[in-house]
Protein backbone atom coordinates (compact mmCIF):
# COMPACT_ATOMS: atom_id res chain seq x y z
CA UNK A 1 0.00 0.00 0.00
CA UNK A 2 1.47 3.33 -1.09
CA UNK A 3 1.20 6.54 0.89
CA UNK A 4 0.30 8.62 -2.18
CA UNK A 5 -1.44 7.70 -5.42
CA UNK A 6 -0.60 9.88 -8.42
CA UNK A 7 -3.10 9.68 -11.29
CA UNK A 8 -2.24 10.95 -14.77
CA UNK A 9 -5.20 10.91 -17.21
CA UNK A 10 -3.76 10.55 -20.73
CA UNK A 11 -5.38 11.66 -23.98
CA UNK A 12 -2.29 11.16 -26.16
CA UNK A 13 1.28 9.98 -25.85
CA UNK A 14 3.92 12.67 -26.38
CA UNK A 15 6.77 14.40 -24.57
CA UNK A 16 4.34 15.98 -22.11
CA UNK A 17 3.51 12.58 -20.62
CA UNK A 18 7.20 11.74 -20.16
CA UNK A 19 7.82 15.13 -18.54
CA UNK A 20 5.06 14.59 -15.99
CA UNK A 21 6.12 11.02 -15.18
CA UNK A 22 9.73 12.16 -14.76
CA UNK A 23 8.62 14.76 -12.20
CA UNK A 24 6.97 11.99 -10.17
CA UNK A 25 10.15 9.91 -10.30
CA UNK A 26 12.16 12.87 -8.99
CA UNK A 27 10.07 13.19 -5.81
CA UNK A 28 12.08 13.10 -2.58
CA UNK A 29 9.17 11.21 -1.03
CA UNK A 30 9.39 7.74 -2.55
CA UNK A 31 6.36 5.91 -1.12
CA UNK A 32 3.98 6.43 -4.03
CA UNK A 33 2.21 4.61 -6.84
CA UNK A 34 1.59 6.11 -10.26
CA UNK A 35 -1.49 5.17 -12.32
CA UNK A 36 -1.21 6.20 -15.97
CA UNK A 37 -4.80 6.17 -17.22
CA UNK A 38 -5.89 5.69 -20.82
CA UNK A 39 -8.76 8.16 -21.23
CA UNK A 40 -10.03 6.37 -24.33
CA UNK A 41 -8.40 4.98 -27.47
CA UNK A 42 -4.84 6.14 -26.76
CA UNK A 43 -2.22 3.81 -28.22
CA UNK A 44 1.26 3.00 -26.86
CA UNK A 45 0.57 3.98 -23.23
CA UNK A 46 1.48 0.49 -22.04
CA UNK A 47 4.83 0.74 -23.84
CA UNK A 48 5.54 4.04 -22.05
CA UNK A 49 5.05 2.38 -18.67
CA UNK A 50 7.24 -0.56 -19.70
CA UNK A 51 10.10 1.80 -20.64
CA UNK A 52 10.41 3.05 -17.07
CA UNK A 53 10.81 -0.43 -15.54
CA UNK A 54 9.52 0.84 -12.19
CA UNK A 55 7.10 -1.38 -10.27
CA UNK A 56 5.39 1.66 -8.77
CA UNK A 57 4.08 2.70 -12.20
CA UNK A 58 0.97 0.98 -13.57
CA UNK A 59 -1.06 1.32 -16.74
CA UNK A 60 -4.85 1.50 -16.37
CA UNK A 61 -7.02 0.82 -19.42
CA UNK A 62 -10.69 0.30 -20.20
CA UNK A 63 -13.53 2.36 -21.63
CA UNK A 64 -15.36 2.30 -18.28
CA UNK A 65 -12.59 4.41 -16.79
CA UNK A 66 -12.55 7.11 -19.44
CA UNK A 67 -15.30 9.22 -17.84
CA UNK A 68 -15.02 8.09 -14.24
CA UNK A 69 -11.92 8.92 -12.26
CA UNK A 70 -13.73 7.49 -9.21
CA UNK A 71 -13.11 3.99 -10.55
CA UNK A 72 -9.40 4.74 -10.76
CA UNK A 73 -9.35 6.15 -7.23
CA UNK A 74 -11.23 3.09 -5.98
CA UNK A 75 -8.59 0.71 -7.34
CA UNK A 76 -5.73 2.78 -5.94
CA UNK A 77 -4.06 2.11 -2.60
CA UNK A 78 -2.86 5.54 -1.51
CA UNK A 79 -3.91 7.20 1.71
CA UNK A 80 -3.70 10.45 -0.27
CA UNK A 81 -4.12 11.05 -3.99
CA UNK A 82 -3.31 13.71 -6.55
CA UNK A 83 -4.50 13.98 -10.17
CA UNK A 84 -1.96 15.59 -12.49
CA UNK A 85 -2.56 16.98 -15.98
CA UNK A 86 -0.23 15.70 -18.69
CA UNK A 87 2.53 18.26 -19.17
CA UNK A 88 2.36 19.69 -15.67
CA UNK A 89 5.39 19.21 -13.44
CA UNK A 90 5.71 18.73 -9.70
CA UNK A 91 8.59 20.23 -7.75
CA UNK A 92 10.76 17.43 -6.39
CA UNK A 93 9.71 18.26 -2.80
CA UNK A 94 5.99 18.67 -3.51
CA UNK A 95 4.78 15.34 -2.11
CA UNK A 96 7.04 15.52 0.92
CA UNK A 97 5.94 19.05 1.86
CA UNK A 98 2.24 18.38 1.35
CA UNK A 99 2.38 15.11 3.29
CA UNK A 100 4.19 16.79 6.16
CA UNK A 101 1.51 19.50 6.30
CA UNK A 102 -1.41 17.05 6.10
CA UNK A 103 0.09 14.64 8.61
CA UNK A 104 0.63 17.45 11.11
CA UNK A 105 -2.88 18.87 10.51
CA UNK A 106 -5.39 16.03 10.26
CA UNK A 107 -8.26 18.47 9.59
CA UNK A 108 -6.86 19.33 6.14
CA UNK A 109 -8.86 17.51 3.47
CA UNK A 110 -7.18 19.23 0.50
CA UNK A 111 -3.69 20.70 0.40
CA UNK A 112 -2.89 22.82 -2.64
CA UNK A 113 0.22 24.85 -3.54
CA UNK A 114 1.27 28.00 -5.33
CA UNK A 115 1.93 27.58 -9.05
CA UNK A 116 4.15 28.90 -11.82
CA UNK A 117 3.30 28.72 -15.53
CA UNK A 118 6.04 27.26 -17.75
CA UNK A 119 5.08 29.10 -20.94
CA UNK A 120 7.80 31.53 -22.01
CA UNK A 121 5.37 34.27 -22.99
CA UNK A 122 4.10 34.54 -19.42
CA UNK A 123 7.17 33.28 -17.59
CA UNK A 124 7.14 36.25 -15.23
CA UNK A 125 3.64 35.51 -13.97
CA UNK A 126 3.18 33.94 -10.54
CA UNK A 127 -0.10 32.24 -9.70
CA UNK A 128 0.13 32.87 -5.95
CA UNK A 129 -3.51 33.18 -4.93
CA UNK A 130 -4.20 32.35 -1.29
CA UNK A 131 -2.05 31.00 1.53
CA UNK A 132 -2.70 28.87 4.60
CA UNK A 133 -6.16 27.78 5.68
CA UNK A 134 -8.91 29.09 3.40
CA UNK A 135 -11.44 30.63 5.77
CA UNK A 136 -14.33 31.00 3.33
CA UNK A 137 -13.86 28.38 0.59
CA UNK A 138 -17.51 28.15 -0.43
CA UNK A 139 -17.75 31.84 -1.29
CA UNK A 140 -14.45 31.70 -3.17
CA UNK A 141 -15.71 28.70 -5.14
CA UNK A 142 -18.75 30.77 -6.08
CA UNK A 143 -16.32 33.06 -7.94
CA UNK A 144 -14.21 30.37 -9.59
CA UNK A 145 -12.29 27.13 -9.11
CA UNK A 146 -9.36 28.47 -7.09
CA UNK A 147 -7.78 25.03 -6.46
CA UNK A 148 -6.03 23.70 -9.55
CA UNK A 149 -6.14 19.92 -10.01
CA UNK A 150 -2.39 19.29 -10.43
CA UNK A 151 -1.55 21.35 -7.35
CA UNK A 152 -3.92 19.55 -4.97
CA UNK A 153 -3.38 16.55 -2.72
CA UNK A 154 -6.57 15.01 -1.29
CA UNK A 155 -7.08 12.99 1.90
CA UNK A 156 -8.85 9.88 0.66
CA UNK A 157 -10.38 8.93 4.03
CA UNK A 158 -12.32 12.21 4.15
CA UNK A 159 -14.11 11.31 0.91
CA UNK A 160 -14.75 7.73 1.94
CA UNK A 161 -16.20 8.59 5.35
CA UNK A 162 -18.61 11.13 3.84
CA UNK A 163 -19.55 9.27 0.69
CA UNK A 164 -18.05 11.92 -1.61
CA UNK A 165 -17.25 10.90 -5.17
CA UNK A 166 -15.20 12.69 -7.81
CA UNK A 167 -17.68 12.88 -10.67
CA UNK A 168 -20.86 13.00 -8.59
CA UNK A 169 -22.76 15.40 -10.82
CA UNK A 170 -20.37 17.55 -12.82
CA UNK A 171 -18.44 15.05 -14.93
CA UNK A 172 -16.60 17.58 -17.10
CA UNK A 173 -15.40 19.73 -14.18
CA UNK A 174 -15.04 16.98 -11.60
CA UNK A 175 -12.47 18.53 -9.28
CA UNK A 176 -14.45 21.79 -9.05
CA UNK A 177 -17.45 19.79 -7.84
CA UNK A 178 -15.18 17.81 -5.53
CA UNK A 179 -13.95 20.96 -3.75
CA UNK A 180 -17.59 22.03 -3.36
CA UNK A 181 -18.60 18.70 -1.80
CA UNK A 182 -15.58 18.71 0.50
CA UNK A 183 -16.22 22.29 1.63
CA UNK A 184 -19.90 21.81 2.37
CA UNK A 185 -19.04 18.69 4.38
CA UNK A 186 -16.74 20.77 6.57
CA UNK A 187 -13.43 19.79 4.97
CA UNK A 188 -10.57 22.25 5.33
CA UNK A 189 -8.66 23.48 2.28
CA UNK A 190 -5.08 24.59 2.83
CA UNK A 191 -2.78 26.32 0.32
CA UNK A 192 0.93 25.72 0.85
CA UNK A 193 2.63 29.09 0.18
CA UNK A 194 5.42 27.66 -1.96
CA UNK A 195 5.85 27.28 -5.73
CA UNK A 196 5.57 23.50 -5.98
CA UNK A 197 3.50 23.08 -9.17
CA UNK A 198 4.51 24.12 -12.69
CA UNK A 199 1.75 24.45 -15.28
CA UNK A 200 2.10 23.60 -18.95
CA UNK A 201 -0.10 26.51 -20.03
CA UNK A 202 0.61 25.97 -23.72
CA UNK A 203 -1.17 22.62 -23.50
CA UNK A 204 -4.35 24.01 -21.94
CA UNK A 205 -7.04 24.44 -24.57
CA UNK A 206 -10.07 26.64 -24.15
CA UNK A 207 -12.66 24.90 -22.00
CA UNK A 208 -15.34 23.08 -24.04
CA UNK A 209 -18.91 24.35 -23.93
CA UNK A 210 -20.05 21.40 -21.81
CA UNK A 211 -17.49 22.25 -19.13
CA UNK A 212 -18.48 25.93 -19.14
CA UNK A 213 -22.16 25.06 -18.86
CA UNK A 214 -21.58 22.56 -16.04
CA UNK A 215 -19.39 25.08 -14.26
CA UNK A 216 -22.21 27.62 -14.30
CA UNK A 217 -24.66 25.01 -12.97
CA UNK A 218 -22.21 24.14 -10.22
CA UNK A 219 -21.77 27.80 -9.25
CA UNK A 220 -25.55 28.14 -9.05
CA UNK A 221 -25.66 25.12 -6.70
CA UNK A 222 -22.93 26.72 -4.60
CA UNK A 223 -24.97 29.92 -4.37
CA UNK A 224 -28.10 28.01 -3.32
CA UNK A 225 -26.08 26.26 -0.62
CA UNK A 226 -24.60 29.53 0.63
CA UNK A 227 -27.99 31.22 0.78
CA UNK A 228 -29.50 28.27 2.61
CA UNK A 229 -26.75 28.46 5.25
CA UNK A 230 -27.39 32.11 6.19
CA UNK A 231 -28.23 32.09 9.90
CA UNK A 232 -30.34 35.25 10.01
CA UNK A 233 -33.81 34.20 8.69
CA UNK A 234 -34.71 37.69 7.46
CA UNK A 235 -31.47 38.13 5.52
CA UNK A 236 -31.84 34.62 4.15
CA UNK A 237 -35.38 35.30 2.93
CA UNK A 238 -34.45 38.66 1.35
CA UNK A 239 -31.46 37.20 -0.51
CA UNK A 240 -33.38 34.15 -1.71
CA UNK A 241 -36.10 36.51 -3.00
CA UNK A 242 -33.43 38.58 -4.73
CA UNK A 243 -31.94 35.45 -6.28
CA UNK A 244 -35.32 34.37 -7.66
CA UNK A 245 -36.01 37.88 -8.99
CA UNK A 246 -32.64 38.09 -10.74
CA UNK A 247 -33.19 34.64 -12.21
CA UNK A 248 -36.40 35.92 -13.83
CA UNK A 249 -34.55 39.00 -15.11
CA UNK A 250 -31.85 36.72 -16.52
CA UNK A 251 -34.43 34.63 -18.39
CA UNK A 252 -35.62 37.66 -20.35
CA UNK A 253 -32.05 38.51 -21.28
CA UNK A 254 -31.52 41.72 -19.28
CA UNK A 255 -28.65 40.28 -17.23
CA UNK A 256 -26.39 37.25 -17.63
CA UNK A 257 -25.74 34.53 -15.09
CA UNK A 258 -22.13 35.59 -14.57
CA UNK A 259 -23.27 39.04 -13.47
CA UNK A 260 -25.85 37.57 -11.09
CA UNK A 261 -23.23 35.36 -9.43
CA UNK A 262 -20.83 38.30 -9.14
CA UNK A 263 -23.53 40.33 -7.38
CA UNK A 264 -24.00 37.64 -4.76
CA UNK A 265 -20.27 37.08 -4.41
CA UNK A 266 -19.90 40.75 -3.41
CA UNK A 267 -22.98 40.72 -1.17
CA UNK A 268 -21.81 37.64 0.71
CA UNK A 269 -18.36 39.19 1.15
CA UNK A 270 -19.97 41.94 3.25
CA UNK A 271 -21.78 39.59 5.60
Amino acid sequence: MAKVTVIIPVHRVDENLYRTIDSVLRQTHCDWELLVVNMGGVEQIDSVVEKYEDGRISFVDGDALSDNIDLVIARSSGEFFTIVHCGDVMHSAKMRIQLKRMTKNSDIAVCSTWMKPMSNDIMNMRLVGYAGYISDPMRLLLKNNFVYRSAAMVRRSFLRERGISFGRKYSSCGEYGLWFDISRCGGKIYVEPQYLTYLDTEEKNRAPVTRINESMLLRRDILDCLLGDIADPEKRRILIDLSESLERVEKIGLVNQESVLDIFYNILARM
